[in-house]
């Protein structure tokens, strides 16, 4: 008779799935062909440098299993639960553990910890020298986004849209707050995001909330995505999983197509008629974003005003960007890795790095782009500039 953790389990993967299919029907590249990938002039050579292997096939599922790194080293998570540490210029393993449990969300980094998340709740602290384990708890909700890490604190989103603060010394629950769940939402959760005192965090009704970080309280919520259609599919208007912020603003992107800059503080600084379900990254200048067709944009972060638009890649169902040296980095889903200029957008370089789709957004470190597939395979790239 199989447990019942086992019975569990496959009851929140076909939900995922479920979920994922439901979201999948209300964006313009399920029902649109993707683009064929046409040849151009690359200006950069794509150097792989080395290959891992996370283990655990979690493609259809669409978890939040992304690699983590300290510079030094690059710490990577499998849907198996195997957690281990490579050596981030030569892929050369330096220590491995198995959790024994449904991994989904992570690892996240900070103040020599790994925290990872898995399906059935689970919050697992390593410390980063040799893995060992510091402490495990458990929270309300499967975990499918990368908590967040830093000044002692470990945020968790989790899928039923309850959020917790953790301290990060022993996993203790300091605080708890929870936003309404849809009936339909998209794939996976948006990574909470903590800035100073504040944990930034977007939720599957449209809201971004900032919460103070020790103590969890309510500080402003700004409604980013607007539900708003003749059904539930139309209206469904999660914030996308990957937000960014700066010093003083953060960038979200809901799936209602409306993407918003907040200040800390909680005003509305622009707001823009752009949809995603992937995500954003930014950099000193731009927001790079990929849009609901996976069309890639190029937005000036004072007012949000078009700098460039690369649709070379629409309907392939892009990862959010990375901004990567001079690049911006975005994969897609049959594991092909594409390098647009950040500063007009155009194609500089392509590599396949699998045959599988590649769920979460690449890595940058340093000169190096760190890319996951959904099957667990793993891989370092570095960019040549051609002669």
């Amino acid at each position: 008779m199989p447990s019942l953790f086992s019975r569990t389990t496959k009851r929140i993967a076909l939900l995922l799935i479920a979920t994922a299919a439901l979201a999948a029907c209300a964006q313009q590249s399920a029902i649109e062909e993707p683009r064929d990938l046409e040849r151009f002039e690359a200006r950069y050579d794509v150097e792989r440098l080395w290959s891992a292997r996370a283990g655990g096939s979690e493609e259809r599922l669409f978890l939040g299993l992304r690699p983590a790194s300290d510079g030094e080293r690059v710490y990577i998570a499998g849907h198996n639960g195997r957690v281990q540490a490579v050596n981030a210029e030569t892929g050369r393993r330096i220590w491995q553990v198995d959790l024994d449990a449904p991994l989904a969300g992570g690892p996240s980094l900070a103040e020599g910890r790994l925290i990872v998340g898995s399906l059935d709740g689970r919050v697992f602290s390593l410390r980063t020298e040799d893995g060992d384990v510091r402490w495990r708890e458990r929270v309300n909700g499967e975990i499918v986004t990368p908590p967040a890490v830093a000044r002692g604190y470990v945020v968790v989103k989790s899928g039923n849209g309850y959020v917790h603060g953790l301290s990060l010394s022993d996993g203790g629950e300091l605080w708890s707050r929870s936003e309404e769940v849809p009936p339909l939402k998209m794939r996976g959760n948006t990574s909470p995001i903590i800035r100073g005192s504040r944990v930034l965090v977007g939720f599957d009704n449209g809201q971004v909330r900032a919460y103070g970080v020790r103590d969890g309280q309510n500080q402003w919520s700004q409604m980013v995505g607007i539900s708003a259609g003749r059904n539930e599919l139309e209206q469904i208007a999660d914030i996308a999983p990957f937000m960014a912020a700066s010093d003083d603003t953060v960038y979200a992107v809901s799936a209602s197509d409306r993407m918003a800059a907040v200040s800390l503080s909680g005003s509305q600084r622009w707001e823009r008629d752009i949809g995603s379900l992937a995500g954003l990254d930014i950099d000193d200048d731009l927001v790079y974003v990929t849009d609901r067709h996976s069309e890639v944009h190029g937005l000036n972060r004072r007012d949000g005003t078009s700098v460039w638009l690369q649709d070379a890649m629409r309907a392939r169902q892009m990862t959010a960007p990375v901004v990567y040296q001079d690049t911006v980095a975005v994969a897609d889903l049959e594991g092909y890795v594409h390098f647009l200029s950040a500063d007009g957008g155009e194609l500089v370089a392509r590599e396949r790095m699998s045959r599988n789709r590649i769920n979460m957004a690449p890595l940058a470190v340093g000169d190096k782009l760190i890319v996951q597939d959904g099957e667990g395979r793993v891989r370092a790239y570095r960019l040549k500039a051609r002669d």
